[in-house]
């Protein structure tokens, strides 16, 4: 843009000239700033809903994490190091959620860990040998504690007939045993090894995670189990 001078009665007159690139950039600066505008305004909005939701019942309903404090004995933990191939304890800082599954009937269902029991999680598959060895076991101690809740979860690279036929042969609880057709939660809780059991509290929080079989019904994992069935310390 350029300005010119011209005289007209005596008075000095600003000519302007206008450059059609600056009424393109003026155009494109309109633009932006709507674009910024609109930008802001679903933000606003966005951060409005999340926090409504927020402070709805579902949120109220979410328990509050804390630190758990297990005081196992020695003689248990080192019969556990040996039994298992690897194990690892939590101080409550994971939280199983609703998980998505499906049912042996192949209908949608979601994972949830009984807020009343102990609840064992039981990751398995139909190729895995040592899993084959370990479920009976599990089914025993399902049949011998009640007060324990255990769920399997399966995972097959072949389909779901070899897991159905599987659960018939051996006899698992048809209502509590689903199929991980997608190993969403087989990502989700990092499992990579099978087979895997989860040990998780009646607020939902992860206790301890054993990979490999185990001895379920010996002596020292009733006391283990009976350990953990008891009020944890917490703190903040």
């Amino acid at each position: 843009m350029f300005q010119g001078i011209a005289q007209n009665k005596g008075y000095k007159k600003m000519l302007y000239v206008f450059n059609p690139r600056d009424i393109f950039l003026s155009s494109l600066t309109i633009k932006i700033a709507a674009y910024i505008f609109l930008i802001a305004f679903a933000a606003t909005i966005w951060a409005h809903k999340a926090a409504m939701a927020s402070s709805g019942p579902i949120a109220k309903e979410k328990p509050a994490l804390h630190h758990i404090h297990l005081d196992i004995p020695q003689d248990i933990q080192k019969q556990l190091d040996e039994d298992f191939f690897k194990v690892k304890k939590y101080d409550g800082d994971q939280l199983i959620r609703n998980l998505e599954v499906e049912t042996m009937n192949r209908d949608p269902a979601f994972l949830i860990q009984d807020k009343h029991k102990l609840t064992i999680i039981n990751f398995w598959a139909p190729w895995c040998g040592v899993c084959m060895v370990e479920l009976p076991s599990l089914t025993l101690l399902q049949k011998n504690r009640p007060d324990v809740h255990i769920i399997f979860v399966a995972e097959n690279r072949n389909g779901f007939a070899d897991v159905e036929k599987i659960y018939k042969d051996i006899g698992l609880p048809f209502e509590n045993s689903f199929y991980d057709n997608r190993t969403y939660i087989k990502r989700w809780l990092d499992v990579k090894t099978f087979p895997t059991s989860i040990i998780v509290n009646p607020d939902g929080q992860v206790m301890y995670r054993l990979e490999g079989d185990g001895k379920w019904n010996d002596a020292y994992i009733q006391k283990f189990l009976d350990l953990l069935e008891q009020p944890t310390i917490k703190s903040e």
